[in-house]
């Protein structure tokens, strides 16, 4: 009975489980008809809330792994999953102590009755057999009372000689022997019944041997007819097992039917799950076609414009230095036309004064000059390099500091033609990936700004294991919405400590941080992260390029300075 009883209740606990999913389809049902606006949206949100979190506790309770994710991640869930095992264990502890102690309380009723049966007959038996010896020890001889009288009936036949004869006495005395004790034995299916029958009967033969059937009638009758009540209330205890049982057999097949319908509630909900994602996943294809084909119209218009804005900026400073250069070489043409004619004028006039022996040194610093004005053009010849390598390299910071990526082909290939002959910058632009002028480089703002979708994208597979299929994906994903984001320098190696640390290094213009808390991660998280960390290793490689081609630049403006 303790096992039909536990199997009764283990069967009604989870029958209780449809009929509480079907309670809360049909009340979700009814609210989305019923309301409407930001009601509906609120009771709708509510619903689905609720049904995902008894959903992940209910999987919790029949997965281990899945168990220890949902109590580590999900608020609540430790307490929960504990409290519900809590409740089975209380439940079939406080089951097994009732029925223990109705058992035992029934069986030590049982003894006792049969133990007072059993006592109240042997006591009853014991006293008719004293009282029945202690009788006829009782009965002594009478002698006669009169001097002739020599004989006298008592009871029977009795011969006494008198007391001055001596002679022998002698005593026969004739018992009325009582009707015998009749017991029917009582043909039970229980062994105790029969048993105290057994020892009724025993007893019953006993006082009819030992003639003390009148002395022990009342105690066999009424212990035969507690027997007889004894056996009835096992007959009754045995129609009542076998109630429990039949109505075990009942709760079974109730059951099989809930289970069979839990079954067919499954699918269904399977089927519309697949039919929604088909529907959403159509959706975004069509989403992202759109998207593509607008970022790649408007990044042609964007590359066209900057083409041309970048071609009309470099013609206007290129004419602008060769006019430069031309006033400084006519600057200096006149400067040395205006000496030119001052050594000459002081050769006419050491000429007339007769120093003649000068000349030659008045040619060594005629061609001293020349010499001078030669370094001059081409000290110049480098200034004008240096500045269209200065300018060069600015408009191709500008170029990969656009917010949008975009390539940057004809500017780097223009600081590349201006810096020839600089060994440093060459060797800095010769480890630059070959493709990466083509595909162009994520700006600043662009990481921070995708950054958002990846941390999204990375939450809701958070909580999905190495091997977790799309049941581990859908759950994961349900479970993002609930759980609290992080902030700050947060410690912790989970995903959300990760994340708000990458962000907080973002907010700091740390890129470099940021992509190394983002590189942390394992598993799904990190293969989704795993473009936006490319991307800004790229920057990152980037940058230190063009700091390197920057400080050379302006290395060799001071050299040329101090030169």
């Amino acid at each position: 009975m303790l096992r039909a009883a536990r199997l009764s209740k283990t069967c009604a606990r989870q029958a209780a489980l449809p009929k509480q999913r079907r309670f809360l389809a049909t009340s979700t049902e009814s609210a989305q008809k019923s309301s409407s606006g930001a009601g509906k949206a609120i009771a709708g949100i509510t619903v689905l809330t609720a049904g995902a979190y008894g959903g992940a506790t209910y999987y919790a309770l029949n997965d281990k792994a899945f168990c220890d994710t949902f109590t580590t991640y999900v608020p609540g869930g430790e307490q929960v999953v504990d409290y519900i095992h809590d409740l089975q264990k209380n439940q079939d502890l406080q089951n097994y102590r009732d029925q223990a102690t109705s058992w035992k309380s029934t069986a030590q009723s049982y003894v006792n009755m049969a133990r007072d049966t059993a006592s109240g007959a042997y006591k009853s038996t014991t006293d008719a057999y004293n009282g029945v010896v202690n009788g006829n020890e009782k009965q002594t001889a009478t002698t006669t009372l009169e001097g002739k009288a020599n004989k006298k009936h008592v009871d029977g036949k009795i011969e006494l000689a008198n007391s001055s004869t001596p002679a022998e006495s002698t005593i026969d005395v004739t018992l009325e022997k009582p009707k015998p004790i009749l017991v029917k034995k009582v043909s039970s299916e229980n062994a105790v019944v029969r048993e105290l029958s057994q020892v009724v009967v025993e007893l019953a033969a006993i006082l009819n041997e030992s003639g003390l059937a009148g002395k022990g009638r009342d105690i066999i009758t009424g212990a035969e007819a507690q027997i007889a009540s004894l056996d009835k209330e096992y007959k009754q205890l045995d129609k009542e097992q076998a109630e429990v049982l039949k109505q075990l057999k009942q709760l079974k097949q109730k059951s099989a039917a809930v289970e069979a319908k839990l079954a067919q509630f499954h699918s269904e909900a399977q089927a519309v799950m697949n039919d929604a994602h088909t529907d959403t996943a159509r959706k975004i294809e069509s989403t992202r076609a759109e998207l593509v084909r607008e970022f790649e119209e408007a990044r042609e218009a964007v590359k066209a414009s900057f083409s041309q804005l970048l071609a009309n900026e470099l013609d206007a400073q290129k004419h602008q230095l060769e006019k430069h250069r031309e006033e400084a070489l006519l600057q200096q043409g006149a400067d040395m036309q205006r000496r030119f004619v001052r050594e000459v004028k002081l050769l006419v006039e050491q000429e007339r004064a007769g120093r003649l022996a000068k000349l030659d040194q008045i040619n060594k610093r005629f061609v001293a000059l020349e010499k001078d004005t030669v370094l001059n053009a081409i000290e110049l010849d480098k200034s004008r390099r240096h500045h269209l390598m200065y300018i060069a390299l600015g408009a191709l910071q500008e170029a990969a500091a656009d917010h949008k990526k975009r390539p940057f082909v004809e500017e780097l290939e223009a600081f590349r033609s201006s810096a020839q002959g600089q060994q440093v910058i060459e060797a800095v632009l010769a480890s630059l990936p070959a493709n990466i002028a083509q595909d162009g480089v994520e700006s600043m703002s662009g990481l921070v700004e995708r950054f958002e979708g990846v941390a999204d994208q990375v939450r809701r597979v958070a909580l999905v294991p190495e091997d977790g299929g799309f049941g581990s994906h859908i759950i994961s994903y349900i479970l993002a919405k609930l759980m609290f984001r992080k902030e700050g320098l947060v410690e912790g190696s989970d995903v959300e400590a990760v994340l708000a640390r990458t962000k907080y290094y973002l907010k700091s213009r740390d890129l470099e941080n940021a992509a190394r808390q983002l590189n942390q991660l394992s598993g799904w998280p990190k293969r989704l992260a795993g473009d936006w960390i490319d991307a800004a290793r790229r920057h990152l490689e980037f940058k230190q390029a063009l700091e390197v081609a920057e400080t050379q630049t302006v290395l060799n403006s001071l050299l040329e300075v101090d030169a």
